[in-house]
């Protein structure tokens, strides 16, 4: 079991689950993993003052990033997949489809546009079924946006996919047995974004 996938400081501001350095996009055995990006304030009470968590990397290496591919949230790095965090208990993303549009276009080409509802859930120990037993334990929910293109095919079988992802007004609650055995209130925002070529 992967633990320790979020760690916990306390800090003033942001709660930041996201890469260490976000890219365009990148392709790794022509399938594009999409940089993601998750900002949350965790706010607590101590003693008569309000503060906050930051949670950051812990178990990966400068240069790792979170990115989404096939429903499924991994970490990797420019050329390498280190680990599905999904798999292995550690991050969920559920996206719920309302409404959707699609245009199709010659040679392969297309516009996807989608809304909905997300869901996204961290377990820091991988404790699915019983969230209280991780160290740390976060689930927000809020409306998305997915926008996805392709480019048409080329002569040489190349296009580019493009994906851009935007849910703006997350909120929820979570645990961070840490600090305290309460829940805490959670609120932020998360995006995927990223392009690049691959073969049909």
């Amino acid at each position: 079991m992967n633990k320790a996938v979020l760690g916990c400081a306390l800090a003033a501001g942001l709660m930041a689950f996201a890469s260490d350095k976000v890219q365009a996009g990148v392709v790794i055995g022509n399938d594009l993993f999409v940089p993601a990006n998750v900002k949350l304030t965790v706010s607590y009470v101590s003693g008569t003052s309000i503060k906050t968590v930051k949670v950051t990397y812990l178990d990966y290496p400068k240069g790792t990033e979170l990115a989404t591919w096939d429903g499924d949230i991994y970490a990797i790095n420019k050329t390498t997949v280190l680990a599905d965090l999904t798999e292995n208990g550690n991050v969920f993303i559920n996206l719920q489809r309302l409404s959707w549009d699609e245009v199709n276009k010659a040679n392969g080409a297309y516009k996807y546009t989608e809304v909905g509802q997300e869901t996204l859930s961290f377990y820091s120990d991988g404790f699915v079924d019983f969230p209280a037993d991780n160290t740390y334990y976060f689930s927000v929910n809020g409306q998305y946006s997915l926008k996805q293109s392709s480019s048409a095919i080329s002569s040489a079988g190349k296009y580019t996919f493009s994906q851009k992802f935007s849910a703006k007004a997350l909120s929820g609650s979570g645990y961070d047995f840490d600090v305290t055995d309460i829940l805490l209130p959670v609120s932020g925002s998360a995006t995927a974004n990223g392009s690049g070529k691959l073969i049909d």
